[in-house]
């Protein structure tokens, strides 16, 4: 089984999971962008199966959220 983020745009990445026996890669999570009218932005990471939601200041902190969940209820 294999992880895989993708970047749709600079703003927007997706966690899929491949298994090797299917084709279609399955949703897992998704982080994105939020910007403040301040200029600055959060992330916020966003769990497909459970809708589960966390806001973090880096994209790497919502990505390692993101993962983490997923890896721990799988």
């Amino acid at each position: 089984m294999k992880y895989v983020w993708v970047a749709s745009t600079e703003y927007v990445h997706t966690l899929f999971k491949q298994h090797p026996d299917h084709k279609i890669p399955q949703k897992m999570a998704w982080v994105a962008v939020k910007f403040t009218p301040e200029g600055g932005g959060t992330w916020r990471a966003h769990i497909i199966k459970t809708k589960e939601g966390q806001t973090f200041p880096t994209m790497q902190q919502a990505k390692d959220w993101a993962q983490a969940v997923i890896l721990l209820t799988q």
